[in-house]
């Protein structure tokens, strides 16, 4: 009798305690479920973030390596072709499929030995990350690309003389190459000493073009450093990552460069 009371008061305790109690007690569950699956749900976002990060990275990657690839001019050895600080876009692809042509401009590195260590926030941590770790404060020493005019391709005869620029195409005839393009200062002072005084300068030099390679002048003849003063004056094939194809900051000078052939007459 007094196990059945017991029982009897146990429900009715029950009854109680869920009449006033039961709906703030589903209320607490429904929260700590709420907060549980806010949980899961946090990490499911940052995972798909930080997935959709790598996404972005490892696209930028391919299409940096592979496809196009921004670069700053640095110097005047363009003018007025380009500026010094203009920032332009170079084509990486089309070289897969074509050789460099006469008249095209291009990036490459040179065949000499020329390096400067880059300054921005990239090269900050890599200095401080894996420079500490492999002990070489200058990990961020790399080598340094010009970008030229291609004036000579392989089987070309480069002639300058008197300050003029002539080609013979293999199994051609020597021709004068253009020169409106040129500033004015430049015109007809493609020279290998400030002053077209050298013994080069009076009694002309010629090259010709190997295979796989190409001779490169910068369009301010009067101050670039090219193929006229290198001692190997061609630049191969494997040292041109690609051609400028368009030039996008700063906004004045945005434009794509002329294409044109350099044995035209011009106009």
């Amino acid at each position: 009798e007094q196990k059945e009371n017991k029982n009897a008061d146990d429900m009715r305790r029950d009854r109680i305690r869920k009449a006033y109690f039961g709906g703030v007690e589903d209320n607490v569950k429904h929260q700590e479920e709420e907060i549980k699956k806010g949980e899961h749900g946090f990490l499911f976002s940052f995972f798909l973030g930080l997935l959709n990060v790598l996404i972005i990275i490892a696209v930028v990657v391919l299409v940096r390596t592979f496809l196009v690839s921004p670069f700053s001019i640095d110097g005047h050895s363009m003018d007025a072709t380009f500026s010094d600080g203009d920032l332009i876009i170079v084509d990486k692809i089309s070289y897969q499929f074509s050789d460099p042509g006469r008249g095209d401009v291009v990036v490459f590195y040179p065949p000499i030995d020329r390096y400067s260590s880059r300054k921005n926030f990239l090269c900050f941590l890599k200095t401080y990350t894996i420079g500490l770790v492999v002990k070489d404060r200058d990990v961020c020493r790399m080598r340094d690309f010009f970008v030229k005019r291609i004036i000579g391709i392989p089987g070309d005869t480069v002639e300058i003389r008197n300050g003029e620029v002539f080609i013979t195409p293999e199994n051609g005839e020597k021709i004068q190459i253009r020169d409106d393009f040129l500033m004015e200062k430049n015109k007809g002072k493609t020279c290998f000493s400030p002053q077209c005084n050298s013994a080069r300068d009076i009694r002309g030099s010629i090259v010709t073009v190997p295979e796989g390679h190409v001779y490169v002048l910068g369009d301010n003849r009067t101050g670039s450093s090219d193929s006229r003063k290198w001692e190997t004056p061609f630049v191969p094939y494997e040292n041109i990552p690609g051609k400028v194809r368009i030039i996008f900051f700063p906004f004045s000078h945005i434009g794509l460069p002329e294409s044109f052939d350099l044995l035209s007459s011009g106009s």
